[in-house]
Protein backbone atom coordinates (compact mmCIF):
# COMPACT_ATOMS: atom_id res chain seq x y z
CA UNK A 1 0.00 0.00 0.00
CA UNK A 2 1.37 3.64 -0.52
CA UNK A 3 0.27 6.87 -1.36
CA UNK A 4 1.44 9.02 -4.33
CA UNK A 5 0.84 12.76 -5.31
CA UNK A 6 -2.63 12.75 -8.16
CA UNK A 7 -1.99 14.16 -11.49
CA UNK A 8 -4.51 15.71 -13.41
CA UNK A 9 -5.19 13.57 -16.48
CA UNK A 10 -8.48 13.73 -16.99
CA UNK A 11 -10.88 16.31 -18.01
CA UNK A 12 -14.58 17.99 -16.63
CA UNK A 13 -17.22 18.71 -18.58
CA UNK A 14 -19.53 21.18 -18.70
CA UNK A 15 -23.49 21.67 -19.26
CA UNK A 16 -25.21 24.55 -20.92
CA UNK A 17 -28.86 25.13 -19.29
CA UNK A 18 -30.55 23.25 -21.41
CA UNK A 19 -28.58 19.70 -20.32
CA UNK A 20 -26.44 19.66 -23.65
CA UNK A 21 -23.06 17.53 -23.02
CA UNK A 22 -20.93 20.07 -24.51
CA UNK A 23 -17.23 17.69 -24.63
CA UNK A 24 -14.95 20.01 -26.19
CA UNK A 25 -15.12 22.30 -22.63
CA UNK A 26 -12.56 22.23 -19.55
CA UNK A 27 -15.04 22.62 -17.00
CA UNK A 28 -17.95 21.26 -16.00
CA UNK A 29 -20.94 23.08 -14.00
CA UNK A 30 -23.93 21.20 -13.30
CA UNK A 31 -26.13 23.74 -14.74
CA UNK A 32 -28.50 25.26 -12.14
CA UNK A 33 -28.30 27.58 -9.07
CA UNK A 34 -28.59 26.08 -5.37
CA UNK A 35 -31.84 28.00 -4.84
CA UNK A 36 -33.35 26.61 -7.99
CA UNK A 37 -32.29 22.84 -7.45
CA UNK A 38 -34.24 23.36 -4.21
CA UNK A 39 -37.11 25.00 -5.68
CA UNK A 40 -37.02 22.26 -8.23
CA UNK A 41 -37.66 19.50 -5.38
CA UNK A 42 -41.02 20.17 -4.00
CA UNK A 43 -42.51 17.36 -1.44
CA UNK A 44 -44.57 15.80 -4.40
CA UNK A 45 -41.36 15.47 -6.42
CA UNK A 46 -39.18 14.38 -3.57
CA UNK A 47 -42.07 11.75 -2.84
CA UNK A 48 -42.50 10.63 -6.50
CA UNK A 49 -39.28 10.02 -7.15
CA UNK A 50 -38.47 6.50 -7.77
CA UNK A 51 -35.25 4.31 -7.85
CA UNK A 52 -32.66 4.02 -10.28
CA UNK A 53 -33.27 -0.06 -11.52
CA UNK A 54 -30.24 -2.40 -11.08
CA UNK A 55 -29.60 -3.59 -14.36
CA UNK A 56 -28.36 -7.93 -14.05
CA UNK A 57 -25.60 -9.83 -15.40
CA UNK A 58 -26.60 -13.09 -14.59
CA UNK A 59 -26.41 -15.85 -11.73
CA UNK A 60 -23.63 -16.05 -9.43
CA UNK A 61 -20.52 -18.52 -9.73
CA UNK A 62 -20.78 -21.77 -7.75
CA UNK A 63 -17.36 -21.34 -6.68
CA UNK A 64 -16.05 -18.45 -5.60
CA UNK A 65 -13.03 -16.85 -7.51
CA UNK A 66 -10.68 -13.85 -5.77
CA UNK A 67 -8.58 -13.40 -9.01
CA UNK A 68 -8.43 -9.57 -10.31
CA UNK A 69 -8.43 -9.11 -13.89
CA UNK A 70 -6.52 -5.78 -12.83
CA UNK A 71 -3.67 -4.93 -10.68
CA UNK A 72 -2.02 -1.88 -9.51
CA UNK A 73 -0.54 -0.10 -6.36
CA UNK A 74 -3.00 0.41 -3.60
CA UNK A 75 -3.37 4.27 -2.83
CA UNK A 76 -5.21 5.42 -0.32
CA UNK A 77 -6.50 8.70 0.70
CA UNK A 78 -8.09 8.93 5.03
CA UNK A 79 -11.32 9.96 5.69
CA UNK A 80 -12.20 12.21 8.80
CA UNK A 81 -15.16 13.04 11.48
CA UNK A 82 -17.03 15.95 10.90
CA UNK A 83 -15.83 19.03 12.51
CA UNK A 84 -19.33 20.82 13.23
CA UNK A 85 -20.67 20.13 16.61
CA UNK A 86 -24.28 21.29 15.44
CA UNK A 87 -26.83 18.35 16.43
CA UNK A 88 -29.46 17.00 13.44
CA UNK A 89 -31.70 19.90 12.38
CA UNK A 90 -34.47 17.44 10.91
CA UNK A 91 -35.45 19.38 8.10
CA UNK A 92 -38.81 18.07 6.37
CA UNK A 93 -38.94 16.39 3.18
CA UNK A 94 -41.92 14.92 2.74
CA UNK A 95 -44.85 12.66 3.74
CA UNK A 96 -43.52 9.00 3.24
CA UNK A 97 -46.83 7.83 3.18
CA UNK A 98 -46.91 9.33 -0.40
CA UNK A 99 -43.62 8.06 -1.21
CA UNK A 100 -43.66 6.03 -4.26
CA UNK A 101 -41.03 3.53 -2.83
CA UNK A 102 -40.92 -0.11 -3.89
CA UNK A 103 -41.76 -3.40 -2.74
CA UNK A 104 -42.04 -3.51 1.26
CA UNK A 105 -42.14 -7.38 1.28
CA UNK A 106 -38.76 -8.46 0.66
CA UNK A 107 -37.62 -10.58 3.45
CA UNK A 108 -33.41 -10.16 3.82
CA UNK A 109 -32.09 -13.27 3.72
CA UNK A 110 -28.88 -15.11 5.49
CA UNK A 111 -27.12 -16.15 1.91
CA UNK A 112 -27.79 -16.06 -1.28
CA UNK A 113 -28.46 -19.09 -3.43
CA UNK A 114 -25.03 -19.64 -4.43
CA UNK A 115 -23.41 -19.27 -0.77
CA UNK A 116 -22.18 -15.98 -1.46
CA UNK A 117 -22.98 -15.20 2.70
CA UNK A 118 -23.99 -11.76 3.99
CA UNK A 119 -26.12 -9.95 6.65
CA UNK A 120 -28.47 -7.29 5.55
CA UNK A 121 -30.26 -4.79 8.23
CA UNK A 122 -31.66 -1.89 8.79
CA UNK A 123 -29.35 0.49 10.42
CA UNK A 124 -30.52 0.24 13.95
CA UNK A 125 -31.06 2.27 16.09
CA UNK A 126 -32.43 4.72 13.74
CA UNK A 127 -30.44 8.22 15.78
CA UNK A 128 -27.48 5.63 14.34
CA UNK A 129 -27.83 7.52 11.20
CA UNK A 130 -26.49 10.91 12.21
CA UNK A 131 -23.85 9.88 14.26
CA UNK A 132 -20.32 9.05 11.88
CA UNK A 133 -18.95 7.01 9.91
CA UNK A 134 -22.93 6.44 8.89
CA UNK A 135 -23.72 10.25 8.29
CA UNK A 136 -21.68 10.53 5.55
CA UNK A 137 -23.74 8.42 3.76
CA UNK A 138 -27.15 9.50 2.19
CA UNK A 139 -29.65 9.42 -0.58
CA UNK A 140 -29.45 11.29 -4.02
CA UNK A 141 -31.92 12.65 -5.84
CA UNK A 142 -31.96 13.79 -9.55
CA UNK A 143 -33.77 14.56 -12.62
CA UNK A 144 -33.10 12.84 -15.89
CA UNK A 145 -33.96 16.10 -18.39
CA UNK A 146 -34.79 14.01 -21.59
CA UNK A 147 -37.47 11.97 -20.29
CA UNK A 148 -38.52 14.39 -17.24
CA UNK A 149 -38.06 11.52 -14.68
CA UNK A 150 -37.28 11.83 -11.30
CA UNK A 151 -34.71 9.61 -9.53
CA UNK A 152 -33.26 7.88 -6.91
CA UNK A 153 -29.59 6.48 -5.78
CA UNK A 154 -27.57 6.47 -2.89
CA UNK A 155 -24.13 8.19 -2.17
CA UNK A 156 -21.80 9.10 0.15
CA UNK A 157 -19.29 12.06 1.67
CA UNK A 158 -15.53 11.45 0.05
CA UNK A 159 -13.39 14.58 0.45
CA UNK A 160 -13.93 17.97 1.97
CA UNK A 161 -16.82 18.89 -0.98
CA UNK A 162 -16.98 15.83 -3.08
CA UNK A 163 -19.39 13.04 -3.24
CA UNK A 164 -18.94 10.03 -4.88
CA UNK A 165 -21.98 7.59 -6.76
CA UNK A 166 -22.22 5.48 -9.35
CA UNK A 167 -21.66 6.83 -12.26
CA UNK A 168 -24.79 5.70 -13.50
CA UNK A 169 -26.57 8.12 -11.25
CA UNK A 170 -24.63 10.79 -12.87
CA UNK A 171 -24.85 10.58 -16.83
CA UNK A 172 -26.43 8.75 -19.88
CA UNK A 173 -24.09 7.55 -21.63
CA UNK A 174 -24.82 6.28 -25.95
CA UNK A 175 -23.10 5.12 -28.66
CA UNK A 176 -23.32 8.32 -30.47
CA UNK A 177 -22.19 11.54 -28.52
CA UNK A 178 -25.32 12.93 -29.73
CA UNK A 179 -27.49 10.87 -27.46
CA UNK A 180 -25.49 10.95 -24.29
CA UNK A 181 -25.82 13.35 -22.08
CA UNK A 182 -26.14 14.26 -17.80
CA UNK A 183 -28.43 14.61 -15.63
CA UNK A 184 -29.23 17.39 -13.94
CA UNK A 185 -30.79 18.73 -10.28
CA UNK A 186 -28.68 16.77 -8.00
CA UNK A 187 -30.09 17.30 -4.20
CA UNK A 188 -27.90 14.86 -1.68
CA UNK A 189 -29.00 14.22 2.02
CA UNK A 190 -26.40 12.96 3.72
CA UNK A 191 -28.29 10.39 6.92
CA UNK A 192 -31.71 10.78 4.72
CA UNK A 193 -34.43 9.17 7.79
CA UNK A 194 -37.66 8.85 8.56
CA UNK A 195 -39.31 9.82 11.48
CA UNK A 196 -42.37 8.57 12.94
CA UNK A 197 -45.15 8.39 12.10
CA UNK A 198 -44.65 8.93 7.98
CA UNK A 199 -41.94 12.46 7.91
CA UNK A 200 -38.91 11.69 6.08
CA UNK A 201 -36.41 14.51 6.97
CA UNK A 202 -32.92 16.11 6.11
CA UNK A 203 -31.16 15.67 9.32
CA UNK A 204 -28.55 17.70 7.84
CA UNK A 205 -29.65 19.83 5.31
CA UNK A 206 -30.12 19.47 1.55
CA UNK A 207 -27.04 19.65 -0.09
CA UNK A 208 -26.48 21.04 -3.96
CA UNK A 209 -24.20 20.22 -6.62
CA UNK A 210 -21.91 22.63 -8.32
CA UNK A 211 -20.11 20.43 -10.54
CA UNK A 212 -19.56 16.59 -11.80
CA UNK A 213 -17.43 14.39 -13.27
CA UNK A 214 -17.94 11.05 -14.89
CA UNK A 215 -15.13 8.37 -15.54
CA UNK A 216 -14.43 8.39 -18.77
CA UNK A 217 -15.12 4.30 -18.89
CA UNK A 218 -18.66 4.85 -18.41
CA UNK A 219 -19.00 8.17 -20.26
CA UNK A 220 -17.60 6.20 -23.41
CA UNK A 221 -20.08 3.03 -23.04
CA UNK A 222 -23.28 2.06 -24.36
CA UNK A 223 -24.18 2.00 -20.67
CA UNK A 224 -23.89 -1.69 -20.07
CA UNK A 225 -22.24 -3.74 -16.99
CA UNK A 226 -20.18 -5.30 -15.62
CA UNK A 227 -18.28 -1.62 -16.44
CA UNK A 228 -14.93 -1.52 -15.43
CA UNK A 229 -15.83 2.19 -13.52
CA UNK A 230 -19.03 2.90 -13.02
CA UNK A 231 -18.26 6.07 -10.84
CA UNK A 232 -18.91 9.40 -10.55
CA UNK A 233 -17.80 12.35 -8.60
CA UNK A 234 -20.25 15.46 -7.49
CA UNK A 235 -18.68 18.87 -6.22
CA UNK A 236 -20.85 19.75 -3.36
CA UNK A 237 -21.72 23.95 -2.97
CA UNK A 238 -21.02 25.30 0.16
CA UNK A 239 -24.09 26.29 2.69
CA UNK A 240 -25.08 27.50 6.20
CA UNK A 241 -26.72 24.17 7.51
CA UNK A 242 -28.91 25.97 10.33
CA UNK A 243 -30.18 29.01 10.95
CA UNK A 244 -27.42 30.87 12.83
CA UNK A 245 -24.33 28.61 11.40
CA UNK A 246 -21.79 30.10 9.06
CA UNK A 247 -21.01 28.83 5.52
CA UNK A 248 -19.22 25.46 5.63
CA UNK A 249 -18.43 22.63 3.68
CA UNK A 250 -20.31 19.14 3.14
CA UNK A 251 -17.56 17.54 4.44
CA UNK A 252 -17.66 19.54 7.89
CA UNK A 253 -21.14 18.61 8.56
CA UNK A 254 -21.14 14.76 8.06
CA UNK A 255 -17.43 13.75 8.08
CA UNK A 256 -16.11 12.00 4.96
CA UNK A 257 -14.53 8.65 4.38
CA UNK A 258 -11.44 7.78 2.79
CA UNK A 259 -10.83 6.01 -0.50
CA UNK A 260 -8.66 2.68 -1.72
CA UNK A 261 -7.85 1.46 -4.97
CA UNK A 262 -7.20 -1.82 -6.02
CA UNK A 263 -8.54 -2.96 -2.90
CA UNK A 264 -11.26 -5.08 -3.81
CA UNK A 265 -10.33 -8.91 -4.33
CA UNK A 266 -10.13 -10.03 -1.48
CA UNK A 267 -11.90 -7.85 1.00
CA UNK A 268 -14.56 -7.62 3.80
CA UNK A 269 -17.14 -5.17 2.54
CA UNK A 270 -19.64 -2.86 4.72
CA UNK A 271 -21.85 -1.56 1.80
CA UNK A 272 -24.66 1.07 2.95
CA UNK A 273 -27.53 2.59 0.56
CA UNK A 274 -31.35 3.08 0.34
CA UNK A 275 -32.69 -0.11 -1.75
CA UNK A 276 -36.50 0.57 -2.17
CA UNK A 277 -37.56 -3.21 -1.51
CA UNK A 278 -36.36 -2.39 2.12
CA UNK A 279 -38.60 -0.43 4.09
CA UNK A 280 -39.69 1.24 0.99
CA UNK A 281 -36.49 3.42 0.64
CA UNK A 282 -37.20 5.24 3.24
CA UNK A 283 -34.30 4.08 5.92
CA UNK A 284 -30.64 3.53 5.36
CA UNK A 285 -29.97 0.02 4.95
CA UNK A 286 -26.13 -1.74 5.24
CA UNK A 287 -25.34 -5.06 4.10
CA UNK A 288 -21.92 -6.73 5.78
CA UNK A 289 -20.70 -9.41 3.28
CA UNK A 290 -17.23 -10.97 1.73
CA UNK A 291 -16.16 -10.10 -1.91
CA UNK A 292 -16.93 -13.43 -3.66
CA UNK A 293 -16.37 -13.78 -7.05
CA UNK A 294 -14.48 -11.56 -9.82
CA UNK A 295 -17.60 -10.31 -11.92
CA UNK A 296 -15.55 -9.10 -15.25
CA UNK A 297 -14.71 -6.02 -16.75
CA UNK A 298 -12.48 -5.24 -13.25
CA UNK A 299 -15.87 -5.16 -10.85
CA UNK A 300 -16.26 -7.80 -8.22
CA UNK A 301 -19.60 -9.03 -6.67
CA UNK A 302 -21.04 -9.73 -3.25
CA UNK A 303 -23.84 -11.50 -1.45
CA UNK A 304 -26.64 -8.59 -0.71
CA UNK A 305 -30.25 -8.73 -1.08
CA UNK A 306 -30.53 -4.24 -1.97
CA UNK A 307 -31.86 -3.89 -4.93
CA UNK A 308 -33.11 -0.62 -6.79
CA UNK A 309 -32.48 2.87 -4.80
CA UNK A 310 -29.09 1.14 -3.76
CA UNK A 311 -27.00 2.17 -6.84
CA UNK A 312 -24.53 4.62 -5.85
CA UNK A 313 -24.06 3.59 -1.97
CA UNK A 314 -20.70 3.46 -1.01
CA UNK A 315 -18.68 -0.15 -0.72
CA UNK A 316 -16.16 0.56 2.68
CA UNK A 317 -13.50 -1.93 4.13
CA UNK A 318 -12.79 -1.29 7.85
CA UNK A 319 -15.96 0.42 8.70
CA UNK A 320 -15.95 1.91 12.21
CA UNK A 321 -14.38 3.45 14.92
CA UNK A 322 -11.00 2.79 16.56
CA UNK A 323 -11.02 1.16 19.37
CA UNK A 324 -7.97 1.53 22.18
CA UNK A 325 -5.53 -0.34 20.81
CA UNK A 326 -2.91 -0.84 23.81
CA UNK A 327 -1.40 -3.79 21.56
CA UNK A 328 0.96 -1.94 19.21
CA UNK A 329 2.09 -4.84 17.45
CA UNK A 330 -0.69 -4.77 15.74
CA UNK A 331 -1.79 -0.97 15.10
CA UNK A 332 -5.45 -0.27 13.91
CA UNK A 333 -5.93 -0.01 9.97
CA UNK A 334 -7.06 3.56 8.42
CA UNK A 335 -10.96 3.52 8.37
CA UNK A 336 -13.59 3.96 6.12
CA UNK A 337 -12.37 3.81 2.91
CA UNK A 338 -14.25 3.58 -0.38
CA UNK A 339 -13.30 0.63 -2.52
CA UNK A 340 -16.07 0.45 -4.70
CA UNK A 341 -19.79 1.92 -5.06
CA UNK A 342 -23.15 -0.28 -5.87
CA UNK A 343 -22.84 -0.45 -9.57
CA UNK A 344 -25.18 -3.57 -11.01
CA UNK A 345 -27.39 -6.42 -9.58
CA UNK A 346 -30.61 -8.23 -10.32
CA UNK A 347 -33.53 -7.27 -10.24
CA UNK A 348 -35.22 -10.17 -9.01
CA UNK A 349 -34.58 -11.06 -5.60
CA UNK A 350 -32.13 -14.12 -6.78
CA UNK A 351 -29.74 -14.63 -6.68
CA UNK A 352 -28.65 -12.01 -4.52
CA UNK A 353 -25.78 -10.66 -5.23
CA UNK A 354 -24.83 -6.63 -6.42
CA UNK A 355 -21.56 -5.72 -8.17
CA UNK A 356 -19.03 -3.24 -8.52
CA UNK A 357 -16.11 -1.21 -10.01
CA UNK A 358 -12.38 -1.64 -8.21
CA UNK A 359 -11.47 1.82 -8.00
CA UNK A 360 -8.23 2.67 -10.15
CA UNK A 361 -5.91 4.73 -11.56
CA UNK A 362 -9.07 6.56 -13.73
CA UNK A 363 -11.18 6.89 -10.48
CA UNK A 364 -7.74 8.68 -8.77
CA UNK A 365 -7.85 10.91 -12.51
CA UNK A 366 -11.25 12.40 -11.84
CA UNK A 367 -10.80 12.52 -8.09
CA UNK A 368 -7.68 14.62 -8.93
CA UNK A 369 -9.24 16.80 -11.41
CA UNK A 370 -12.12 17.87 -9.32
CA UNK A 371 -10.00 18.16 -6.37
CA UNK A 372 -8.32 21.23 -8.81
CA UNK A 373 -11.49 22.38 -9.77
CA UNK A 374 -11.70 24.59 -6.77
CA UNK A 375 -9.77 25.31 -4.00
CA UNK A 376 -10.83 23.39 -1.02
CA UNK A 377 -12.72 20.86 -2.61
CA UNK A 378 -10.21 18.07 -1.30
CA UNK A 379 -8.72 20.00 1.62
Amino acid sequence: MKRISLLATAALFALSAGGAFAQSASVLSAGQSAAAVRAFWTPARLAAAKPMQLTSTGTLSATPSFAPTTSGPTVTGDGAPPTSKGAAVNEFLYNSAAAAGGASDATPLATSSTHAFFTTSRVFPDSATTVYPWRAAGKLFFHDPRTNGDFICSASVLRPRVIVTAGHCVFHPATGTANDYAYTQFLFVPAFRQLPPAASVAPYCRWTAAALIVAPEWRNSSGGVPNSQDVALLEANDQACNAGSTVQKIGSVTGYYGYATNALIPQSITQIGYPANLDQGLRMEVTWAQSFDNGGSNTVRIGSIQRGGASGGPWLKDFGVNPANSDTSHPTASRNQVVSVTSYGPVALEPAYLGGSILNQSFLNILTTLCNHRAGNCS
